[in-house]
């Protein structure tokens, strides 16, 4: 299962350093949730991804506080660095919205999409989903499911 997060707002603070603060906001509360409903005798792995090493930094920062059951692992990083890797919960954060490398490069993206075991979660803005067709496709699955949230 995935669900898609639409940020109709999307913030780009310094464009030689891409970071999105409202997608990391948005993270820290999925994250926040996750770590409050699953029951602490699970035993699950998180996975959070990112294009942009700059947004990993923040996301790093922002998500170090979060306490999470002793059977449950939270690896932050890079696209480039889940290579090879699963993880049975991964979010995706898209960061900018408007097209760029990480969508035009299909192993990037393919990595990104496919490390999840159980559940997906990419967090973006719509106007990014239209410059990818696999990104687009989801879109519309998403829409046709109600697998989507506004934000």
């Amino acid at each position: 299962p995935y669900l898609l997060f639409n940020l109709l707002k999307v913030e780009s603070e310094d464009e030689s350093n891409y970071r999105n603060l409202q997608e990391v906001d948005v993270i820290y509360k999925l994250l926040e949730t996750l770590a409050k409903r699953v029951r602490s005798s699970c035993v699950y792995s998180i996975g959070v991804i990112t294009p942009y090493r700059a947004q990993m930094e923040l996301l790093l920062a922002k998500t170090s506080p979060i306490r999470f059951g002793a059977n449950v692992s939270l690896t932050v990083n890079t696209v480039d660095s889940f290579q090879g890797m699963e993880n049975d919960v991964i979010i995706i954060s898209c960061v900018r919205y408007t097209s760029n490398y990480f969508l035009q490069n299909e192993q990037r993206l393919n990595v990104a999409l496919t490390r999840a075991r159980q559940a997906l979660y990419i967090i973006g803005n719509y106007s990014l989903f239209k410059h990818c067709k696999p990104l687009y496709d989801l879109r519309e699955d998403a829409k046709k499911t109600k697998t989507l949230y506004r934000h």
